[in-house]
Formats: C-alpha cells, structure tokens, sequence
C-alpha cells in the first residue's frame, strides 16, 4: 500500500493534527521539532516546510535545521537536527562530498554517518537505494509504518489512523515508567522504531547494522589507560566546544560526575555558553545545585538555579500526545523546566551516559563471566512490568538474540553496553526529546568513538569509576574537594 492510497482508505487526516485539536493547541506548535518523510508531497501538517530527495519528500518543522550533501553536484542525503562532523565542527548549508554518485556511495556515506556527533536523522538516496539513519544513542527518535511506508518522528506524525495498540503490552504501566518499549517495539502493531546503528532500507523496510564495524574495537584495545583517558579527554572537549561555537548553548550542571567532566575538558571555552544551570525541585535536586553552584564559582562561571513544580495531568497530556505515546512519561518533571528555556538554544547535558560506569552489568560479577546470558540480557532490557505475564511476545527471544548476533563477533561481549545504547536509551532519550520545543539537547558523550574507547576498559574497572577519576584527575583536581550528589 503506497502513503497516498493510505490517506484515501484512512481519515486523510494526520493523527497529529487530531491530538492537537482535543488539546485546542495549534498543530505546528504541539509537534514542534517533528518530520515526516514519506511518497506524498502533502506537508501532514499545513506549516511544515517540504524538500524533494530521490522517490520522497521530507516535511519538517521549521524549527528543525537540515543539512543537503550532494555528491558530483548530486542531492545524495539530507541530514535533520543538529551534527558535528568527525573534526567537531557543526554542519551546516551544504555540504559537498568530493565523492562519486556511483554504486560505492551508499558504503562511504555510511561511513561519513558513522563519524557524525549530534541529535539528527539522515535520509540518503543513492544508486544503491533509498535509506534512513539515526544517530548513535537514537536522541532523534525515528519511527516507522511498514504498512503505508511512512518515516517520522513520531506515531502522531506517520499515522493518519488511531494508534492500533499491540495486545502483548501493558501500555498504561509504559506511562507510568514501569517498563519500557526495548528492541524497536512501540505502542503501535504495525510500528516500529528505528534502532540506533542501523540502516533503513525504504524498499523492503528491513534494518541492518552499519556499525560497529569488524575492527572497532582492535584499535582502542591496544592503548594503554592512560592513551584511553587521554582521547575520550581530547573528544569530549572536541565536542562540547564544537557545539558552543556553533550554536547558542545552555550549560546543564549538576553535583554529578558526567556533567562536572563535560566542564573540565572545556572549562576555557564555557563562556561562551548563554547560560550555565541547575533544576531545583526539591530536597535531592537543591543538593545537586548547591554543589554545582560551588563547581561554577570555583571555575569563575556564573550559575543560575531554576525552579519549578511538576506538570500537572494537563503537561502529561501533552507530553503523550506529543510523543505519540512511544516512550514511558517518567521524568515529565524536567520537561516544564526545558520548555522555560531560551528558544532556539541547545542544551549541552551529560547525565545520559552509563557506559563509563558499566550501568548495565551486574555488580555480583555474573555478568562479566558469562557475558552472553541471554536471560540476563534479556532482563536489562528493562521491559519490565510493560510485557504482560499472560501473553509475552512469541518473538522476543528471537529478536533479542538477531539483535546481539548483528554485532560482531569482537563487539558481542559487549552486547549489554550496546544494549544500554540500543535498547534503554532511545526510551530516555528518543521520542522523549519531542516533549520539549524550546531547547535541544545534545550530549558530547554521545560520539562512537568514545563509545568503543570505553569499551576497551574492562566492565569491572568501569564499574569501580576508573574511567571517570582518571578524566577528573587529569582535569579538574581542583574540583576534587567538591563531594559528588
């Protein structure tokens, strides 16, 4: 069934612009920061603005900047959101590939993708096809409708029906946070989310991994500690300067390690971040402002302390609608303190990144002897109370098990730190990042690189915090008297 013909046998409706009206919202502003690419040259909503690349059309919001990059003077892929490219420098404009549009274009451009830092979805066309990507950690959630073939943001946005929810599910449980959407699965039967890491093909709809490549992990596992501290050190300052030279920026700082570490390797250049803050809305988030506070003041940068009350059931409403219902609505605290945010700022955070201390092994040591547990593998997907103990997905051990055999073979111990990539955050982060239309957040950690550099460190030695104190003590020994919230 093509997009068009769907609209025909549906409502010809999009369902975002139905969730707006029992919202009384405008639909523009309700999906702020959304898309859609599909055959059908229809915006879904009026004001998105539209470009043709190969057999579709990209409609997006106009707060969302693209990128075009052309090969041999050829429209060849264009990239939605924000990027740095593998030197730390924001795209932008145009982008010109000195490159052939042959059938080798589709390999290099997966690896040009592959060297991108940012929140962004890329959509190619070349010789070899049609196909979609996201970005490492899946922060521009991508979802799609193998049924009509239409690529969006999120449900609202592709469909142009009610969502047909899956009856294996426990829904109401996945907005109350007990549970989690892992593997691709969404509320939705015939829709699926676009797992970080891999490609889209729009012709069969199928998804293939593109990284990590056979030899990812060779070349770190030959650095000593000390090289390993000393380039994830290089990269983070890379990307955080990159994005404060690029963008008007925002500073998230806590009492934590990630974002004190974020800091450090940029200290000299955290001026020019617009404004450097704190959310208080309690007890536990007063605490991690007093100490960030200290932190600042001991850098010679001021800090700002925002306060607020969680979102009533009128902000839970409209963060549902505007996810699509895709991801738990845990956290809706911090989406009323974003969206009082400057406008059209990035948001640089670091608090999303358990990798540098292994948060996904089991601290009993089981794990790292038999990393290929697959029930224990299975567990940390963290579906939880969201699969119903009656009826369970006939196919979630087959799934689980095609996900972990997509790695190769060097990368597949490490199947539950690219679970934490691929499964858990694209639910923290993800559609999630739709709910908030004023700032966009991006994470400096979030760079493929790092993420093998980590993994060449071994998970117990992550686990006992050696990856985050060697990048403190070689940036910020000033800051050790500062106790951690």
């Amino acid at each position: 069934m093509t997009d068009t013909t769907s609209r025909l046998h549906g409502s010809g409706i999009c369902l975002a612009i139905e969730e707006a009206e029992k919202l009384n919202l405008e639909p523009s502003e309700l999906y702020s920061g959304q898309f859609q690419f599909s055959r059908d040259s229809t915006p879904p909503i009026a004001e998105y603005l539209s470009v043709k690349i190969g057999e579709r059309y990209l409609h997006h919001s106009a707060s969302l900047d693209i990128v075009r990059i052309f090969a041999a003077d050829t429209l060849c892929a264009i990239l939605i959101g924000v990027a740095l490219n593998a030197e730390g420098k924001l795209l932008a404009g145009d982008l010109k590939l000195d490159l052939k549009y042959d059938s080798d274009l589709h390999r290099k451009l997966e690896e040009i993708i592959a060297g991108f830092v940012g929140r962004f979805a890329v959509f190619t066309s070349t010789p070899s096809g049609q196909y979609v990507y996201t970005d490492t950690v899946g922060e521009m959630g991508v979802v799609f409708d193998r049924g009509t073939g239409i690529v969006g943001s999120t449900l609202p946005i592709i469909l142009y029906r009610p969502i047909n929810e899956r009856d294996d599910f426990l829904h109401i449980k996945v907005q109350k946070s007990l549970g989690q959407y892992s593997l691709g699965y969404t509320t939705d039967k015939s829709c699926w989310r676009l797992m970080p890491n891999h490609s889209l093909k729009l012709d069969t709809f199928e998804q293939a991994r593109f990284w990590p490549t056979d030899n990812a992990l060779m070349e770190p596992r030959r650095l000593s500690h000390d090289e390993i501290i000393d380039r994830i050190i290089a990269l983070l300052r890379q990307n955080t300067v990159g994005f404060l030279e690029g963008k008007p920026c925002l500073m998230a700082l806590s009492g934590g390690q990630d974002s004190r570490m974020l800091l450090a390797t940029s200290r000299d250049k955290m001026h020019l971040a617009k404004m450097i803050f704190g959310t208080d809305f309690g007890w536990n988030s007063g605490r991690d402002c007093d100490a960030a506070e200290i932190i600042a003041e001991r850098v010679g940068l001021s800090f700002k302390r925002i306060t607020g009350n969680k979102p009533k059931r009128w902000g839970k409403r409209v963060f549902l609608a505007r996810v699509g219902y895709a991801v738990n609505a845990g956290g809706t605290d911090s989406i009323k303190i974003y969206n009082k945010l400057p406008k059209d700022h990035l948001l640089i955070r670091g608090n999303v990144f358990g990798l540098t201390r292994a948060n996904d092994w089991n601290p009993r040591k089981d794990s790292v002897a038999n990393p290929s547990n697959v029930r224990f593998g299975m567990k940390r997907l963290k579906m939880g109370q969201a699969i119903s103990d009656e009826i369970r997905p006939s196919d979630l051990k087959k799934r689980y098990l095609d996900w972990r055999n997509s790695l190769p073979d060097l990368c597949r111990e490490n199947s539950l730190d690219f679970s934490f990539c691929e499964n858990y955050l694209p639910n923290s982060l993800g559609a999630r990042n739709y709910s908030h239309t004023n700032v966009t957040l991006v994470n400096p950690f979030a760079d493929r690189r790092i993420i093998m550099l980590c993994l060449a460190i071994p998970p117990l030695e992550r686990k006992h915090l050696l990856i985050n104190e060697g990048i403190l003590n070689k940036t910020a020994p000033d800051l050790a008297d500062i106790p951690f919230v």
